[in-house]
Formats: C-alpha cells, structure tokens, sequence
C-alpha cells in the first residue's frame, strides 16, 4: 500500500480487527439513530417555522441514511471477518498436513 512520500506501508488485517471494526459501526450507527432530532421550538406562526421544520426533517432523513448505511457496512465487517477466520483455520490445516522437506 503506497502512502505518502511513496513509502509503503503493511496493512495488517485480523479477524478479531474486523469484528471490532463491526461492532464499533454497529455502535455509532445506533447511537446515530437514537439521535434526537432537534425539538420544535418555534412556534407555527413564525415566518421561518416552515423553513426550520423542513431543515429538521431533512437532517433527520440524512441521519436514518447514514445510519442504514453504517449497519450495512457493520454486517459486511461482520461476515469478512467471519470469512477471514474460516479461511485462515482452513490454510492452517492445510499446512499442516504439509510434510517437511526430505522426509517420506
């Protein structure tokens, strides 16, 4: 992986990594969506009430959509990281039955 300066840099991936990574978004997404929305403090007759409501339910569309999007990302660690896991016990037992050079 080139990073600044063109040096390189090693990219160190675990299962137990993206599982954490999971649930952290899992997290951030929730509390996103426990958000609460910002209370209707002015009142109806004011010439910008419109305005102000229409700004509050686009923000409050913005943050169910970031969330949705947060868990999908959440649930996509979850199964790479299960994934990961599984081929890493497989390559292990394939090495395994490796036997060393020059024995029979």
């Amino acid at each position: 992986m080139e990073v600044a300066g063109g040096t390189r840099a090693r990219l160190r991936v675990t299962a137990d990594g993206l599982q954490a990574l999971a649930g952290r978004c899992a997290t951030l997404a929730g509390e996103l969506s426990a958000a609460v929305a910002p209370s209707g403090a002015v009142l109806s007759w004011q010439a910008n009430a419109v305005a102000v409501n229409a700004a509050h339910a686009r923000a409050g569309a913005a943050a169910a959509a970031v969330s949705a999007r947060m868990r999908a990302t959440a649930a996509a660690l979850g199964q790479a990281a299960r994934r990961y896991a599984g081929q890493d016990t497989a390559a292990a037992a394939a090495l395994g039955g490796v036997r060393p050079w020059g024995t029979h």
